[in-house]
């Protein structure tokens, strides 16, 4: 997910973030492990942020990867609602203790080094029975963040360091679990806006339960790629469907607005269509349904998750 220009090809798209993050942590891991006296510095850390958030970022130094930049990801997290910033940083570690600085722009800055303790701690993993060991330091410096339309905002002086959060996404349980009955339905719908993708679904295992659903965008910002994503539970009636006749119609609550009809023998392109709009963190107001947003109704009994923009929900319950 490399930030800076023309990598058309590169190993860090969103749908790879998961397998290369987690190589990194093992990496990391695996060089505490040989040397027992000198447990390893983290290279993620975590800080409390305004309005129930909590920040995770993971330091990836460019000089253990293909490519030599390196990179900043922050992945603030809410109760049912995450955004991830991509974004370049000047990293310090090899021979040294990791550190990071980078600029944000309008969201602020951060400028850490890792201050080790020399004293081993557990940490639980994430979806691995066996705790990780690592240095009870901390990164220590400047975080100042102010998320867009202020909807969370850090400044902190000192911050514990972490893996728990890069391994959320080798778990090998990112997934829902059963979808219901045959009467279930889903609705699916993207649209790509040149480098804006947005993409939501509502499912019901039944006619008559309740619907879940999950949306997101994805942009870019000058250097910085920024995910935003939420997902929650709406009543039966907000989300309404007939497979057979390939029909369906949304009128959800907050955080949505609007409402959305889907005609499933309409020319692609022109089969939904509507007012639906929602509000993500830091990002409100996002019309879901204009001219040439694709979309599909087809009757599902099974979740399985769509690797470019689920695992980063289905890990939340896994965070600290």
């Amino acid at each position: 997910m490399k930030l800076g220009g023309e990598r058309a090809a590169t190993v860090r798209r969103w749908p790879l973030l998961a397998p290369v993050v987690l190589a990194l942590c093992l990496a990391m891991l695996a060089a505490g492990t040989a040397s027992a006296a000198r447990p390893a510095p983290p290279i993620g850390f975590r800080v409390e942020a305004s309005n129930g958030y909590t920040v995770h970022g993971i330091v990836l130094d460019g000089a253990e990867q293909e490519d030599p930049r390196d990179e900043l990801l922050l992945f603030v997290v809410g109760p049912s609602s995450a955004v991830i910033y991509a974004t370049p940083a000047e990293v310090a570690n090899g021979e040294t203790e990791p550190a990071v600085k980078a600029d944000l722009g309008a969201l602020g800055s951060i400028d850490l080094r890792f201050v080790p303790s020399g004293k081993a701690k557990t940490e639980p993993s994430a979806c691995d029975p066996k705790p990780q060991r690592l240095d009870s330091g901390f990164y220590e410096g400047t975080i100042s963040l102010r998320g867009e339309e202020g909807y969370m905002q850090v400044n902190a002086t000192r911050a514990p360091g972490e893996v728990r959060v890069i391994e959320s996404f080798g778990c090998p349980t990112l997934k829902f679990g059963s979808r219901g009955h045959l009467g279930g339905g889903e609705l699916t719908a993207k649209r790509r806006s040149g480098a804006t993708v947005t993409e939501f679904s509502f499912f019901k295992g039944t006619p008559r339960s309740a619907a879940s659903f999950d949306a997101s965008i994805e942009e870019r910002r000058g250097p910085m790629i920024i995910l935003r994503a939420i997902e929650g539970r709406v009543p039966a009636g907000d989300f309404k469907y007939d497979v057979k006749r390939q029909r369906a119609t949304l009128r959800p609550g907050a955080p949505f607005s609007g409402s959305a009809t889907f005609n499933g023998s309409a020319p692609r392109g022109k089969r939904i269509h509507g007012s639906l709009s929602v509000d993500f963190p830091g990002h409100s107001d996002v019309r879901l349904t204009p001219r040439g947003t694709k979309a599909a109704l087809v009757r599902a009994t099974e979740n399985t998750p769509n690797p470019s923009r689920l695992p980063r929900l289905a890990a939340l319950s896994t965070f600290p």
